[in-house]
């Protein structure tokens, strides 16, 4: 009996090692998501600068004023 008894104690030990494996992986995948979702935002950001900063022409073509940073 005690073989088996030691079968399923190793059997629910290994469950438990791969469900907590399993989680570690969903937060490392949700950290990841969470990496790349900011990454999106910055870009956004950065082409929101982009287009505010550019130069304004006038009816001319000659330009009015340009933003620099």
């Amino acid at each position: 009996m005690d073989g088996a008894k030691n079968t399923l104690i190793l059997s629910r030990d290994v469950a438990e090692e791969e469900k907590e494996a399993e989680v570690a992986g969903n937060a490392k995948q949700q950290q990841h998501n969470e990496i790349l979702r900011w990454n999106q935002i910055k870009e956004q950001e950065n082409k929101k600068w982009e287009t505010e900063l550019s130069c304004e022409t006038g009816e001319d073509g000659e330009p009015l004023y340009c933003l620099d940073i």
